[in-house]
């Protein structure tokens, strides 16, 4: 079986809306938003713009994803890159997907003259940290920091 590597555009969004359903069940369970919610935002996010998404697919199943985004300035003010998600569908792990979606995201993040490529994963997610090691990637010393829900509001707001 041959897999095709390639960027996803907004004809994807019905192959890849059950991978991204998967994926947020995955990350959050019962709380996870429902397909008629989801269907808008993957199709705003495909659209073109400076964020790509990288499908992994075998005929018309979406086997696995990337999605990653232009940051600027990264290091010598050109470009760096951040992977967002690098998700593979739990039926289509052991296949090296992940590796070719990774291989991919740093192609094209090379070719839009990107210096970087950074990523996040959990601390206690040691798959994904051996996996991160065994392609060549290591980790650094950087705290990140994050604000959301009502957290936001009261930043944007001034109210802290």
């Amino acid at each position: 079986m041959t897999v095709s590597i390639r960027r996803a555009e907004e004809t994807d969004t019905e192959t890849l809306l059950p991978l991204f359903l998967e994926m947020q069940h995955h990350y959050e369970g019962a709380a996870a938003i429902d397909a008629e919610t989801a269907r808008p935002r993957l199709l705003a996010a495909l659209k073109p713009q400076p964020g790509r998404a990288i499908l992994g697919a075998f005929e018309d199943e979406a086997l696995g994803l990337a999605c990653l985004y232009e940051l600027f300035p990264g290091p010598d003010m050109h470009p760096a890159w951040l992977l967002k998600e690098l998700y593979v569908a739990a039926s289509a792990r052991g296949r090296r997907i992940g590796e070719a979606l990774l291989r991919e995201a740093a192609r094209l993040a090379l070719a839009e003259g990107g210096a970087r490529l950074d990523l996040t994963t959990a601390g206690d997610n040691e798959a994904a940290q051996r996996f991160y090691a065994r392609v060549g990637m290591t980790p650094i010393a950087k705290v990140y920091y994050r604000s959301e829900g009502a957290a936001l509001l009261d930043l944007a707001e001034d109210r802290g």
